[in-house]
């Protein structure tokens, strides 16, 4: 049950894998014009259960129980990770995400989308002396 938002609307996963959004964000990526959805609809309706998904400003990704990632919205500098040059500025329906990557959690940005292959396990102790090692940093920033 995870979610991904900005200033212009939110996406959300419910407790079955099915994707949710609201605002103004998903109302123009589905081509729907400038008229914010205003309470949430579901989104992503071919894909079955999904584990996770990211909405940016222009694009929303999402990944699909075999972990494959799937984008849709703007595309014109390549965020949607098609690997198709011929794809055009945007797409309405996802589409697959090229390569042999899966992943277990996507970020879509502004203009670009990142996906993380797994997540890292940490002991107390390394956190611990990670965050002891930045504060000793001369001019560390947080």
């Amino acid at each position: 049950t995870g979610g991904s938002g900005n200033r212009s609307g939110f996406c959300a996963l419910d407790e079955v894998g099915s994707a949710w959004c609201w605002g103004e964000a998903p109302a123009i990526i589905h081509g729907q014009g400038d008229e914010p959805w205003g309470k949430p609809r579901q989104v992503a309706t071919g894909l079955g259960a999904l584990l996770d998904v990211s909405l940016s400003q222009g694009h929303i990704c999402v990944i699909d129980s075999s972990r494959q990632t799937w984008c849709w919205g703007a595309n014109h500098i390549g965020q949607l990770g098609s690997g198709d040059p011929l794809l055009g500025p945007s797409a309405a329906t996802p589409i697959l995400v090229v390569g042999e990557q899966r992943f277990v959690q996507v970020v879509a940005a502004p203009r670009h989308s990142c996906g993380l292959t797994r997540f890292l396990k940490r002991s107390p102790q390394s956190h611990s002396r990670a965050t002891t090692e930045l504060a000793k940093a001369p001019n560390a920033q947080t």
